[in-house]
């Protein structure tokens, strides 16, 4: 561990990549509890403004829904909190998810199988908020 900092350390481009890593890492946790705090179990704030303040807009074309799954799997608060999500929608717009892992979209009729619940809820946020960030303009 001690040889991996003083490599880090001796070039300030490593360091300036790890800050990066983590910056990024935070910008997908903030994109990913959106689920929670759009809902009454969270802060209960509206979804375009939680899009905004996520920045999702901006750092969309920096992520593939393949990104969020380490952290999904680190977190699996996250499968309950987007499940939960899904459930408590109250529109036609968007997608929705099923605990089978099963996503859809109900205007479309499109229905997919994933094959985890993490690889479902990655993609079920990307395709969720990709509509309602496209809706808002």
């Amino acid at each position: 561990m001690l040889r991996y900092y003083h490599a880090a350390a001796s070039s300030g481009r490593s360091i300036q990549a790890l800050a990066g890593m983590e910056r990024s890492r935070l910008d997908l946790l903030k994109i990913l509890r959106i689920g929670r705090e759009t809902s009454i179990r969270g802060t209960g704030i509206p979804l375009q403004e939680a899009i905004a303040l996520s920045h999702y807009k901006d750092l969309r074309r920096s992520f593939m829904p393949t990104d969020l799954i380490p952290l999904i799997e680190a977190n699996p608060a996250f499968i309950l909190d987007w499940a939960q999500y899904s459930e408590d929608k109250r529109t036609k717009g968007g997608s929705y998810l099923l605990e089978s892992g099963e996503l859809g979209e109900l205007a479309s009729g499109v229905r997919l199988q994933v094959p985890s619940m993490q690889s479902a809820v990655a993609d079920y946020v990307v395709r969720e908020l990709d509509f309602w960030a496209d809706a808002a303009g």
